[in-house]
């Protein structure tokens, strides 16, 4: 694995180092010449990031909501912990995630999909399309994944 930061890269507005985070099962698998500046990737089942995928600064990759809904759970750590939901994050190869983005639980982006800076992707992304957006919507498709 290559998890590459480019000293040369803009490092303008970026709020913290890197962070490969995970809990129980959790799993972070980062393919070849894949790379990003101040990303957070936290992960209680899989996270699965493709090769020659670009993460603009800031990004945020979760699959897992951190807390259960009920408030009840939530004041105790412990039970808290029991009831937190889960499920995959797919990335796939020749990505592009633009800054500020936040992938959440159970994302499946195809291949060489770009998400605009700022969007909030809650649903699958299929391959060669752009979309942006909170929520993030389709903008456009791609035609051979090029412009």
């Amino acid at each position: 694995m290559t998890f590459i930061a480019d000293p040369r890269s803009n490092r303008v507005g970026l709020t913290n180092p890197v962070v490969l985070e995970t809990w129980g099962d959790g799993e972070i698998e980062i393919g070849d010449f894949s790379g990003g500046s101040s990303v957070v990737i936290s992960s209680r089942s899989k996270v699965t990031v493709g090769k020659h995928v670009l993460l603009g600064g800031n990004v945020r990759i979760y699959d897992n909501d951190f807390h259960a809904l009920d408030p009840i759970l939530r004041r105790n750590p412990v039970e808290d912990r029991g009831h937190i939901k889960s499920r995959p994050v797919i990335i796939g190869d020749d990505v592009l995630i633009g800054t500020n983005a936040i992938i959440l639980k159970g994302v499946h982006i195809g291949d060489r999909s770009v998400i605009g800076a700022g969007s909030v992707v809650r649903c699958d992304v299929p391959a060669n399309e752009v979309w942006a957006g909170n929520p993030a919507c389709k903008i456009k498709s791609l035609k051979d994944g090029a412009l």
